[in-house]
């Protein structure tokens, strides 16, 4: 996976490059900050009432510090710098069921998890029209990133088979270098003002033990501003 994210950066560099060529550069910072939906994807067979897999979702934020490169009229640049914060919960109540086929009583699962990165995006931009109110823009790149701490909670009530209550993970269960792609569009309502949409895919699994693992993504809506 690093290979491909490093030869597509590589190969994303020369075809903009080389078409920026003679042309002027230029260089804006700028703030943004988003929040939206966030969506887990999971796997578990912790035991045999929590066997399979399963999406939840949850909210989701971010702020990041960005630096536009405009390499001519059609292309851009965009690194960035980006804190993101994701949860997702959900909860079912089931009828237990013995080992010798007796239905026993209610049993209540709830699952919280929330994930906190510092990511780094590498964003190639088409930019439509010029740099003022009304350009569009189009975004695709890849991203890694950092897990700064992850909150992994399922609860079982009453417990089952003996097993505890409360399944807790700890840092060391996690992939903690993240990689993803983020897709999107903004589009300029001011000369240094836009709005945006983005769906952040995460390659790698947040959490991968023999018994569970889960990738969270997320899409959302920003503002931004330029300087």
């Amino acid at each position: 996976m690093k290979t491909i994210l490093i030869t597509l950066i590589g190969s994303l560099l020369l075809g903009i490059t080389q078409s920026g060529t003679a042309q002027t550069t230029t260089i804006t910072f700028g703030i943004r900050g988003g929040a939206g939906i966030s969506l887990l994807s999971y796997d578990t067979n912790i035991n045999s009432l929590t066997e399979g897999s399963g999406t939840s979702s949850g909210f989701s934020f971010n702020v990041s510090g960005l630096m536009n490169i405009q390499l001519n009229k059609r292309f851009a640049i965009q690194p960035e710098l980006v804190y993101c914060s994701e949860s997702a919960q959900n909860s079912e109540t089931f009828v237990r069921v013995y080992s010798n086929g007796v239905p026993g009583g209610k049993t209540n699962y709830a699952v919280s998890r929330m994930l906190t990165t510092i990511n780094v995006p590498i964003l190639f931009k088409r930019t439509i029209g010029e740099p003022k109110a009304g350009q569009f823009n189009i975004l695709a790149g890849p991203s890694v990133g950092l897990i700064l701490s992850l909150i992994d909670q399922e609860r079982i009530d009453p417990p089952v088979d003996k097993q505890p209550s409360v399944v807790n993970y700890d840092m060391t269960q996690t992939d903690q270098i993240q990689y993803g792609l983020l897709l999107g569009a903004d589009y300029r309502i001011l000369d240094e003002i836009f709005m945006d949409i983005r769906l952040n895919y995460n390659i790698s699994r947040h959490l991968d033990t023999p018994s569970y693992y889960a990738t969270f993504s997320n899409v959302a809506i920003g503002i931004g501003c330029l300087f």
